[in-house]
Order: C-alpha cells, then structure tokens, then sequence
C-alpha cells in the first residue's frame, strides 16, 4: 500500500481548495493508499471556513480524512 500525504485548504470557497477538495474525493475511492491530509494556514486572516459546498456526505468524508503527522512527511 501506498501513503499519500495531500497538504492544502479544505472547507474554503476558493478555487484551489475547492480542487483540493475534488481530489481528496477521488483518491478517498482507491484502495491502493493510505490517505493523509494537512490543513495549510487559509492564505488571508480574513478567510473562514465555507461549509455546504460539497454534500453533506462528501464534507463528512473529507472532514474525516486521518490528519497527516510527522511521520507522513
């Protein structure tokens, strides 16, 4: 099995976060890896996180995704 650490923005209406957040979808599916994320900092303090974007279910799959360590890097 393979291990994916995936770093970027969830749960934010900007166009990099939505992407992101098709990906991890994507992926999620393949039973060939280990899937990991990590939150990145939103770029502007201004910036909160957007939920309703996806399904309810989708959102839930990708909330629960395992949060990478230090031992993903």
């Amino acid at each position: 099995m393979k291990t994916l650490c995936i770093e970027g923005w969830r749960f934010l209406s900007h166009s990099y976060s939505i992407v992101n957040q098709w990906q991890l979808l994507s992926l999620m599916k393949r039973k060939d890896l280990a899937l990991y994320h990590r939150d990145l900092p939103f770029y502007m303090p201004q910036w909160t996180a957007t939920r309703g974007l996806f399904s309810a279910d989708d959102e839930g799959k990708i909330a629960a995704l395992t949060p990478a360590s230090e031992q993903t890097r």
